[in-house]
């Protein structure tokens, strides 16, 4: 039998399975499956979810949950697709996007203010649809910047000195979703600011401290399922979980002088080594000579 790719079967005999809430019910089309049934990652509530043979083979799938679409959902303008549920809380209108990442952005100054001074006026912010987003990640050069698909930063230090970053974030996603790919985001432009050029970091380092700050936003937040689909993902190769423990256990100060003076390239199990760092190099400071001469000390008159 060929199965799609990321499909789980099982064949149920008339034993009722635990992966699902009703083994018997298609989560794509609502009707009754039969003996076998499609497991497939639903990606917004972190759990499998049965699906009937016919909704197993559709193409059209949903772009927040991975979940067959076959009736009642939202086809959007650049290909994507959007399941019933998932389009009750995608935000589809740019200016409530723009006010999610101002909103989020003021957030991460409050939450960071004693840590970091992440870059602000300098960030031109935009909305942008799935095309838009799949010819940026195809530019030249790209590759050395954050392949992130729902959101990618670009940075440029201009010739007086000045920072200027283009930070793009995936249109019609959820609010928490929206604000936690900001803060990820914004952390790809404090990074390139503060980090200096010689310090070799590890990629998925990189990536794991910028999850780890949308991490942070979203435990400020409360929004404890977003924080879930943070630790889920596998983007950073592990270094998401490992920045979460460095920062519970030493602080978020610790982690900033690690990264920015640490002997090591990327985070290890053994944690303790975040507290190894190399002295800061000090810029070499001018020595006047002495004079040639040296005047006699007067001598006092009584």
């Amino acid at each position: 039998m060929r199965v799609p790719p990321g499909i789980l079967v099982v064949v149920l005999l008339g034993i009722a399975s635990s992966s699902f809430a009703d083994p018997n019910v298609c989560a794509s089309c609502g009707h009754y499956i039969g003996e076998t049934v499609y497991l497939i990652m639903d990606r917004v509530e972190g759990e499998k979810k049965g699906v009937c043979e016919t909704c197993a083979y559709l193409k059209r799938r949903c772009s927040l949950c991975g979940l067959p679409v076959k009736e009642n959902y939202t086809a959007l303008l650049d290909g994507r697709y959007l399941c019933a549920r998932d389009a009750k809380t995608a935000v589809q209108d740019v200016e409530e996007a723009k006010r999610i990442w101002a909103d989020a952005s003021l957030e991460m100054d409050r939450l960071f203010s004693r840590s970091m001074t992440l870059p602000g006026t300098n960030i031109l912010f935009a909305v942008v649809d799935q095309v838009h987003m799949d010819q940026i990640l195809q530019s030249p050069g790209f590759e050395r910047q954050c392949p992130f698909l729902v959101g990618c930063t670009r940075s440029r230090l201009l010739g007086d000195g000045r920072w200027k970053h283009s930070i793009d974030v995936l249109s019609a996603l959820p609010k928490a979703e929206m604000s936690a790919i900001g803060a990820h985001e914004r952390t790809h432009a404090w990074l390139a600011e503060n980090i200096a050029p010689e310090r070799e970091l590890d990629r998925d380092t990189i990536e794991g401290f910028c999850e780890l700050v949308a991490y942070k936003l979203m435990e400020h937040l409360g929004e404890t399922r977003e924080m879930a689909s943070i630790k889920r993902n596998a983007y950073s190769r592990g270094q998401i979980d490992l920045f979460v423990e460095a920062e519970s256990t030493y602080g978020m100060y610790i982690v900033l002088q690690w990264l920015k003076h640490g002997v090591d390239g990327r985070l290890f199990d053994d944690l303790d080594r975040i507290r190894k760092v190399a002295e800061p190099r000090r810029s070499a400071v001018e020595i006047q000579p002495l004079p040639t001469t040296i005047a006699p000390t007067p001598v006092p008159s009584r």
